[in-house]
């Protein structure tokens, strides 16, 4: 019953999402396509590793684009698997205002099954600075759930470099209360690549839903495991803290 629940609210996530990726590829006829390939490394809490090389296509018009995305990951909690992703993002006030959407399959070479769904807006600031704010919902077949919330922003600095930050909370259907923040820069070469990294903190995010960090810039909105926390340990509480330091590297290629 549990799982057939968690379905159905995946599958209207994956409705309302069609419904903005029509409206985004209504101007298709006018539409650039960019496809993407690279390769993510997270050394994340608790000393769980995610290792992740994937494939983009994102099709960009005036005031909409549609992204879908595949990724093969390796987790060293959750094992090997792939993730699907279908995005899509609207210009809500041209310039200024944008809003976005993603939703998030992720289905285990063994039993693990996933899904995370993530929606809100971006907002266009003056200097090119853009500074996102989504709610995020993710559930698994472990038992495991969480809603949260979050922030994501990037400023360019000199020529190819830039800055990019977030920060997430999330609260778990076992009582946990979870965060993470971090920072990072990311720099673009050849023309044609473009190489992040990013350090942060982490609080109480152990469980499966925390295999990567959500919302990087670098990583194009597309989590390998989605979520934020959550705790695996049979032993501990809601009550108890656990803080661990979080890092992680992509690299991307782009054509055109």
């Amino acid at each position: 019953m549990v799982e057939r629940f968690q379905e159905w609210k995946f599958r209207v996530g994956v409705m309302l999402l069609s419904v903005l990726a029509i409206l985004a590829h209504a101007d298709s006829s006018r539409a650039l396509m960019r496809a993407t390939a690279g390769y993510d490394y997270s050394s994340g809490a608790e000393g769980r590793i995610t290792r992740g090389a994937l494939g983009a296509l994102t099709w960009s018009g005036n005031t909409r684009s549609l992204t879908l995305a595949g990724i093969r990951y390796v987790d060293s909690e959750a094992g090997a698997g792939v993730s699907l992703t279908a995005g899509a993002a609207i210009a809500v006030v041209p310039s200024h205002v944008n809003f976005q959407a993603s939703a998030t399959r992720f289905l285990g070479d063994q039993e693990f099954r996933a899904y995370r769904i993530k929606a809100g807006p971006q907002l266009m600031l003056p200097g090119g600075t853009s500074l996102g704010v989504f709610a995020a919902h993710y559930s698994d077949n472990a038992g495991e759930s969480s809603n949260g919330l979050g922030l994501e922003s990037e400023s360019p600095l000199a020529g190819a470099l830039s800055a990019h930050g977030s920060a997430s909370y999330a609260g778990w259907s076992d009582g946990t209360r979870s965060e993470v923040v971090s920072a990072g820069l990311g720099v673009g070469f050849l023309s044609r690549c473009s190489l992040s990294g990013d350090v942060g903190l982490a609080r109480n995010a152990t469980g499966a839903g925390a295999g990567f960090l959500p919302g990087h810039k670098k990583q194009d909105g597309l989590p390998l495991l989605g979520g934020g926390g959550g705790s695996t340990d049979p032993g501990s509480t809601p009550s108890e803290d656990h803080f661990s330091g979080v890092a992680s590297l992509g690299f991307r290629v782009t054509f055109p």
